[in-house]
């Protein structure tokens, strides 16, 4: 059985140390979001405010003929259970409970309310153990399946999946579980928990008359487990090392400067302070080391010329899987879709990574197209700029790669499995002479794969610009910043238990 922790539709790392593996938590990710609290505790009630990061998990039985349940337990407690089929992937999604989806959320552990009774005592499970002793941890357990026969269903809704009854564990028991690690030198102090989030979908029970499949579950197989905990908690354990540190002034006066060594003068220097800012602002913790800026690889072949207000970018409406595979096979082995995280900057993700080999550099971007925009008004639709002035706006996307194109001075071409192998080109307002063989960075759109009205984007890299992304990335430097404000990449979310 393999299996993964997905956040933002990427596998997490994972670090092997102590007999144990171990994933980071990381509450700053570009997926993460703010969550209004409100416990009613035993001294009133408390409103509170804290940051918390999507998460699913996904498993594969590998076996070539075999069928196996798999069951999912989060700090301790059976959350799911599904029938996995041979070399077919499965994928827990959230919290399944009265006919809906809810988010697998990392988070800080919350007060302590009226409601709780204390887990840490109770002992529920056969060792004698209380279910918050596993907190902190993802566990799937694998039992041998076989085919028993068929009935006729009740036509109720039914499902593999288990209604989740989930208490995230409060700040109290947290503090006791992390008392008894750290008890005789210890360094494990466990800070996060797992919790519902936002519904997300429905629980995909199926109702009705039929005849349905009926299999057995045998013994337990095997038992996979990951702890997931904060990097300063992983870095206390050795099980990540400390990573080099420095002034985040430095390192994006150094990113602008390689930019203006591939690009030209872009007269970008101008912007430091503001971007520094924004980095504090939204709390980018690292960044890929050291600072580079890639110049565009491929070479516009057959396209169609994008010209404001003749030609647009056309929704997704498919099946991203479908849509992924028909644009790899376009693009062929020499290329490949690297996802970045799907939200109103997706786009502008794509092209961060293409440029910087980082994502989470959006926000550089974002702030050069909104320049751009506002420079030249008469190039863009009315209002424009202004859309690009909230981190959460949702911009045209055909506007923002006509924004970066001008900002940067290069093509950019975009890739959609519905546009007939003729991508769309952009180009600078000032270019002259043929677009023909002329280097572009290249990004694809699809669907959205985790089922929102949101578009998938994707920067398509080769394969030497990938191997260089991640080995900047795998020596990535930790950035100091002159003052760290809360991140809000996107709107605070009122999650209502």
């Amino acid at each position: 059985m393999l299996w993964q922790v997905l956040v933002g539709g990427e596998q997490l790392e994972e670090y092997d140390h102590g007999g144990k593996c171990w994933v980071e938590m990381d509450l700053q990710h570009a997926s993460s979001y703010d969550c209004d609290y409100a416990d009613e505790t035993p001294h009133g009630m408390e409103q509170s405010t804290w940051p918390v990061t999507p998460f699913q998990v996904r498993v594969q039985n590998d076996h070539p003929v075999d069928h196996f349940w798999a069951e999912l337990h989060l700090d301790g407690a059976l959350v799911d259970i599904q029938l996995c089929k041979p070399g077919a992937p499965q994928l827990f999604r959230g919290f399944k409970e009265g006919g809906k989806t809810k988010e697998f959320l990392f988070a800080l552990p919350r007060y302590q309310r009226t409601t709780d009774g204390d887990e840490v005592i109770a002992k529920d499970d056969a060792g004698g153990e209380s279910r918050l002793s596993q907190l902190g941890s993802l566990a799937v357990r694998t039992f041998p399946s076989t085919f028993q026969h068929e009935q006729e269903s009740s036509g109720k809704a039914s499902s593999s999946g288990k209604a989740s009854g989930f208490r995230q564990a409060n700040k109290i028991e947290a503090a006791k579980i992390a008392k008894e690690r750290s008890a005789n030198g210890g360094k494990d102090t466990m800070t996060g928990t797992a919790r519902e989030g936002r519904v997300i979908g429905g629980s995909g029970a199926s109702s009705g008359h039929g005849r349905v499949a009926i299999w057995s579950k045998g013994p337990q197989d095997k038992e996979f487990t990951v702890h997931y905990r904060q990097r300063h908690v992983l870095i206390n354990l050795g099980a990540i090392k400390a990573q080099e540190s420095a002034p985040s002034e430095e390192h994006f006066e150094r990113l602008l400067i390689e930019a203006r060594e591939t690009l030209g003068d872009r007269g970008w220097e101008q912007h430091t302070e503001a971007v520094v800012q924004l980095a504090a602002s939204y709390r980018l913790h690292a960044l890929p080391s050291p600072a580079a800026c890639y110049a565009p690889s491929e070479r516009a072949a057959a396209f169609l010329k994008y010209s404001l207000g003749e030609t647009r970018v056309p929704d997704c409406g498919g099946d991203a899987a479908t849509e992924r595979r028909a644009l790899e096979a376009r693009l062929g082995p020499r290329c490949a879709l690297h996802a970045v995280c799907e939200d109103a900057n997706s786009v502008l993700s794509a092209a961060a990574l293409c440029l910087f080999g980082s994502g989470e550099l959006y926000f550089l971007l974002r702030l050069l197209a909104k320049h751009e925009a506002a420079s030249n008004p008469a190039r863009y639709e009315a209002g424009f700029a202004d859309s690009l002035g909230g981190g959460s706006s949702r911009p045209p996307a055909d506007l923002v790669l006509l924004a970066l194109a001008n900002a940067t001075g290069r093509h950019f071409l975009l890739h959609m499995a519905s546009d007939g192998a003729m991508p769309l080109l952009f180009r600078p307002s000032d270019f002259e002479g043929k677009s023909k063989e002329q280097l572009a960075y290249v990004i694809a759109r699809t669907a959205g794969a985790r089922g929102s009205s949101e578009p998938a984007h994707y920067a398509v890299l080769d394969a030497a610009t990938a191997d260089d992304v991640r080995e900047r990335q795998a020596d990535q430097v930790e950035l100091k910043h002159p003052g760290a404000r809360k991140r809000a990449r996107e709107r605070t979310v009122e999650v209502i238990d």
